[in-house]
């Protein structure tokens, strides 16, 4: 499974890098690689079973603070 996910990743930069980079387009692809390689991380975690935490969690962590400031609950 793990050699399936890598092999993925590595088609999707294949075929769209190249043609970034022959644009030049080098903001997109500075982008691109965040956002590919916070793809990749998560895949992998949970492929090998790594505990993730809910994208809930982020938000009430930011969030909760400020309606508490604001006396909203």
């Amino acid at each position: 499974m793990l050699v399936l996910l890598i092999l993925s990743f590595l088609v999707i930069t294949c075929a769209e890098v190249p043609v970034l980079v022959a644009a030049g387009q080098w903001r997109e692809l500075r982008a691109f690689g965040v956002l590919l390689a916070l793809g990749f991380a998560l895949s992998l975690a949970v492929t090998l079973r790594w505990p993730v935490p809910h994208p809930n969690y982020l938000l009430r962590l930011i969030f909760e603070p400020v309606a508490d400031w604001l006396g909203i609950k």
